[in-house]
């Protein structure tokens, strides 16, 4: 996507055959890791990338199109040559099943049980066990704060992404560059299907370049708070 954003902002033939040649091999590795997530959340941000790229509403939407279009042959392309990859997207259209139903179904009753009080995030596993009979997280970053924090936490959660969301978007605004926002996407999408994602220093690595990069555009008194 980083590669896709610069030939966007500044296209020529050449710079777009080595960035295709470039994005080739990546696009493989995801296809043959067999992870629906990975696939989708890539085409996802493209899509993002598109939509939020400053030209006439015409122009825009045609490449789009054109995007979709392209995207389309080669999701194809990949489920006839993937066998586990197509048989676990053939597994979601007909019977809707993410791989996490049962965690998630046992997640929100959990959190149906316990609102406003959580369990502690050493308290989420057992609390997992005895409602799904699974001794694991319930792959979703805000059904894991909830479980955890109760409702106090979640909504201190989207606070904080919401206002860097905002930020992101100010940015853009202010600059053209929608990358930052396109990243942002992608990170919260990631984190939505993995439950222990609060712990892990990537996404937080990726949260701090995020919001350094905002800093430029807030005010003196935005920066004292």
């Amino acid at each position: 996507l980083i590669t896709i954003s610069k030939l966007i902002n500044n296209f020529s033939i050449k710079r777009c055959i080595i960035i295709i040649a470039i994005c080739i091999p990546f696009i493989s590795l995801t296809a043959t890791s067999g992870s629906r997530g990975a696939l989708v959340s890539m085409f996802f941000g493209l899509f993002v990338l598109l939509l939020f790229r400053k030209t006439g509403v015409i122009t825009k939407w045609a490449i789009i199109a054109f995007a979709a279009l392209v995207s389309g042959m080669l999701i194809t392309y990949l489920l006839q040559t993937n066998p586990i990859m197509a048989e676990r997207f053939l597994n979601t259209v007909e019977t809707g099943d993410t791989g996490r139903n049962l965690l998630w179904d046992a997640a929100f009753s959990i959190i149906k049980d316990n609102i406003f009080i959580g369990s502690g995030f050493e308290g989420v596993k057992p609390r997992m066990f005895a409602y799904s009979g699974f001794y694991m997280k319930p792959h979703n970053i805000f059904l894991y704060i909830f479980i955890a924090c109760g409702l106090p936490g979640i909504i201190l959660f989207l606070i904080f992404l919401t206002r860097l969301a905002k930020l992101l978007f100010r940015y853009f605004k202010k600059s053209g560059d929608s990358l930052n926002l396109v990243l942002f996407v992608i990170v919260v999408f990631n984190m939505s299907k993995q439950g222990g994602s609060i712990g892990k220093i990537l996404f937080w690595f990726f949260f701090a370049v995020l919001i350094g990069s905002t800093v430029h555009i807030m005010s003196r008194n935005e920066l004292k708070k």
